[in-house]
Order: structure tokens, then C-alpha cells, then sequence
């Protein structure tokens, strides 16, 4: 029986006899006189009552506050314990999460004029969110893959040495009492719709670092960023103002079409050395090695979902020009996939010119990674389960067309991927 029943019950036993009590006493005076009880039992009964009322103001007493454990039954108590412990542990849960991913990947590399590469590379992240508010979120997660800001693959070998790891996430997020709106600020998982999933101009690891005003509302969304890229001491700091606006419309059928634009403004790059190594990824450089242009890049997207039976298909296309640029200004990709029960499936075909992208930031697997690059690409999965699948990708590619340098290039990638 739980310490609470068994308060209830005493109040209810007492309150019983202090009603018996009760009729006695009033009922005394008849009593007496019809059958001549002396004053001696009148005093008893007072006696009695007197005694059950402070009896009853004492559970009463007990009621209100908490019995202390140590004067509980060692049962009770120790049940009581364990309750209190696992209402401790699943507010814990409540509050913070663990998630993350694996993935194993055979990648096979066959440049034109280059020797065939076989590589065994893993993919390991792993992430603590955290909710100490209703309306806050904090993150902080962890990946392989050394300082690439497009790619947490992490390649098997070095005799088995260590293998680093990195900081991937680190940022607090508020959501305001504005109905979708919310800031983040940090380094966080990329904010950017990218129609059909496509790495035109943002690869899907990349995780940015600065702050983030983000609105959604029906089927409006928005996404606005100020985004340190690289800070100087000494100099101007490389900041990255972006905005992306754009609507999707859901139809009775189950269908879906997506459609919006953006701007991003990269700062003063024209003239500087690319910041990672001295890697243009691509992009037009000078004699020195520094970039030829700055980046204003202008977006424009569109997605469409529309199911058939039990199966879904989905057509994107995805268009970008760089303001800045006065050649090599341009890329666009153009997609379709298809899926059902735990298939997919996705074809594109992409041009992506030397200087119409930052090169660092675009995606890392199409043509070996960075811009000058056109060609295809096919990707098909199946899932074992919810968080298990196999998947494969194709690039068949033609790379460094614009600088003159034309050369094919196809790659094959083979992954087992786990998600917790």
C-alpha cells in the first residue's frame, strides 16, 4: 500500500469514530434520562473525542508534508528510492539526447590521367543535444576527419595509427514566442534547402559557424546568416551574409513543390590567397595563386514530389551565377529519383563552371570535389531498416574543362551506414 493510501485511510477511520462520538455525545442527554447514565460515562466519551480530534489533526499534519524515509517500512522506502531515481533518469532523457552516425565506404577513384585509387574510409559522428529550457536548444558533437569543412571521411591506413577527431558542432539555439522563428548561434548543421539534396553549391557536411535567424510558417521558410569564414587580426575578416527564401506547396494528392531563391555575398576574396593551403578547388586564381574574383552568388531552386501508387518520384533543378565573375559565371544541376518501401533512387546530371561557386564549400565527391566540373551521377540505396542501409554512387565526370586542362574522371563509392 502507498504511504498516501494509507494516510487517506486513517482520516477516514478517525473521521468514523469522531462521528460515532459525535452522535453520542449529542444524543447523551436522552440518554441519560432514559436510562440514568451517571456523569462518569459522559466523561469518557468526552475523553474519547478529545483524543480521536488530535489524533485526526496529526494526519492531518502528515498529510500536508512528506513522511521523512526513515520512518517509513524499509520496503516502502526503498521503493519510494527507486521511483524517485527513475523519474531522475527519464527527466535526464527528456532533457538530452545522444545521435549520431557510421559509415564504411569503399571508394574507388579512375582519373584520366591519373593511377586508379582504392581507398577503405570510415565516417563517424557523434552529437549530445541538450534541452535545459522549453524553448533552448544546445548541441555539441564530435566527428572524424581532420579540418575539411566538406567532409568527415576519415581514410584506413598510416600503419594503424590514431585517427583524429573534431569538433563538428558546438552552437545554442533559442526559439522565440514568435511561431517558428528561432537563432542559432555557433557551429551548426547546414540551414541551406538544397533541391533534391544536391551539393551545387553547399556540400551536405558542411557545418557553418556564425549566427542564424531562421523562420518557418505553413509552407514558408527563410533562412538568414552572417557566417565567419575567416578572421584576421591584422585585416578585414571574411564574412559570409546569405539569405534563402522560399515556399513549398503541399497538394491533396500527397504531392509537394518547392520553389525559392537566394543570395550569398562571400566578401573581398578577389585577391587573396584561398584559404585552405593555397587550394583554389577549382576557382580561377592569378600568377600568385590568389583568387581572381570575389563571390556575390545568385540561386534560384525548385523541387517537385508527387507520389504514384506506392511509389514516389521527384524532379529538381537547381540554377546559380556568381555576380562577380566575368567568365566561368555559372552552374546548374538537373535531377530525378524515385523511391519506394526501402528503395531509392536518383539520377543527375550537373555543369558546374570554375568560378561560379566558392570551390572549398561545394560538393567534395562530384569530379574529386571544387568546380570546373560536368558530367553525371547515379545513386541507389535500400534499407535494411529504419537505420541501416547499403548504398552505391556513380560519377561519371569531365573535370577542368575551363582552365584547359579537360581530363575524365569517374569514381564509385560503395557504403554501409548506421544511424543511432
Amino acid at each position: 500500500m502507498k504511504p498516501e493510501d494509507h494516510l487517506l485511510r486513517c482520516r477516514a477511520t478517525a473521521l468514523t469514530k469522531v462521528i460515532v462520538y459525535t452522535l453520542c455525545l449529542t444524543l447523551s442527554p436522552s440518554l441519560t434520562a432514559a436510562t440514568t447514565a451517571d456523569e462518569q460515562t459522559i466523561a469518557e466519551l468526552k475523553a474519547a473525542l478529545e483524543a480521536v480530534t488530535q489524533r485526526l489533526e496529526k494526519l492531518e499534519a502528515a498529510n500536508r508534508a512528506t513522511i521523512p524515509v526513515e520512518q517509513l517500512d524499509p520496503v516502502v522506502a526503498a521503493r519510494l528510492d527507486a521511483i524517485e531515481k527513475s523519474n531522475q533518469a527519464a527527466a535526464w532523457t527528456e532533457k538530452m539526447k545522444v545521435q549520431g552516425d557510421f559509415r564504411y565506404r569503399h571508394d574507388w577513384e579512375n582519373p584520366e590521367f591519373s593511377d586508379d585509387r582504392d581507398r577503405q574510409r570510415i565516417r563517424a559522428r557523434t552529437a549530445l543535444i541538450a534541452k535545459p529550457g522549453d524553448n533552448v536548444e544546445v548541441g555539441f558533437g564530435l566527428a572524424t576527419g581532420g579540418d575539411s569543412p566538406v567532409s568527415a571521411n576519415q581514410t584506413l591506413g598510416g600503419s594503424f595509427s590514431t585517427k583524429s577527431i573534431d569538433l563538428d558542432l558546438a552552437y545554442a539555439k533559442w526559439n522565440a514566442p514568435v511561431e517558428g522563428l528561432s537563432f542559432t548561434g555557433g557551429k551548426f548543421k547546414n540551414p541551406f534547402f538544397r533541391a533534391g539534396d544536391n551539393g551545387l553549391i553547399w556540400d551536405s557536411d558542411l557545418r557553418p559557424e556564425g549566427v542564424l535567424a531562421s523562420f518557418e510558417h505553413g509552407g514558408l521558410f527563410t533562412n538568414l546568416v552572417g557566417l565567419w569564414m575567416e578572421e584576421d587580426k591584422t585585416g578585414a575578416d571574411n564574412l559570409i551574409i546569405g539569405l534563402q527564401g522560399g515556399y513549398q506547396w503541399t497538394f491533396d494528392s500527397g504531392g509537394r513543390l518547392t520553389g525559392g531563391a537566394a543570395i550569398y555575398d562571400f566578401g573581398n576574396l578577389e585577391g587573396l590567397e584561398p584559404p585552405l593551403d593555397g587550394d583554389s578547388f577549382g576557382n580561377s586564381v592569378d600568377g600568385n595563386g590568389n583568387y581572381l574574383t570575389d563571390f556575390r552568388e545568385l540561386e534560384v531552386f525548385g523541387e517537385l514530389a508527387f507520389p504514384i501508387g506506392s511509389n514516389t518520384f521527384t524532379l529538381f533543378a537547381n540554377y546559380v551565377k556568381n555576380l562577380e565573375a566575368d567568365r566561368f559565371d555559372t552552374g546548374w544541376a538537373i535531377g530525378a529519383g524515385w523511391a519506394r518501401s526501402a528503395w531509392e533512387l536518383q539520377y543527375v546530371y550537373q555543369d558546374l563552371e570554375a568560378d561560379a561557386v566558392l570551390g572549398m564549400l561545394t560538393d567534395s565527391d562530384f569530379a574529386g570535389g571544387g568546380t570546373d566540373a560536368l558530367g553525371h551521377y547515379l545513386k541507389a540505396s535500400y534499407d535494411f531498416t529504419r537505420r541501416i542501409s547499403l548504398g552505391t554512387t556513380v560519377f561519371v565526370n569531365d573535370r577542368h574543362g575551363n582552365n584547359g586542362m579537360e581530363e575524365g574522371y569517374d569514381r564509385v563509392f560503395l557504403d554501409l551506414s548506421f544511424k543511432y
